[in-house]
């Protein structure tokens, strides 16, 4: 039994039945154009006329840390899957590392009113 599930995953591998994995990259946002659906990273590396069935979040913006999945190839981007934007990242300068009772629930509330703020400027 064990050797024909061997056999069958070899001859799913060799016939190229396997998905492939996809690819992302995570950067900042350079600019967005929703017009023409283009979207420039930091880097500079473009994202030309992304197709109108991936789902563009209402919260892309210049700034915005996003992450891409797609699928490349030796030619470049084949096909972008989804667009990602990331939380913006959160620290925590209260005391509770100190030994207060509450203290780090205290610090999980700040941090999650922070996180949850509506953004007032970049």
């Amino acid at each position: 039994m064990a050797i024909r599930g061997f056999v069958l995953g070899a001859a799913f591998l060799a016939a190229g039945l396997v998905p492939a994995a996809a690819d992302s990259v995570t950067a900042s946002v350079e600019t967005w154009n929703p017009a023409t659906r283009t979207l420039v990273l930091s880097d500079k590396t473009q994202f030309q006329t992304i197709s109108s069935s991936v789902a563009v979040p209402d919260t892309l913006a210049a700034g915005k840390t996003v992450t891409i999945h797609y699928n490349g190839s030796e030619n470049g981007v084949d096909s972008i899957l989804s667009i990602e934007v990331q939380p913006k990242p959160v620290s925590c300068h209260c005391d509770a590392n100190l030994p207060r009772p509450g203290g780090a629930w205290r610090c999980a509330a700040f941090i999650s009113r922070i996180r949850d703020a509506p953004e007032t400027g970049p």
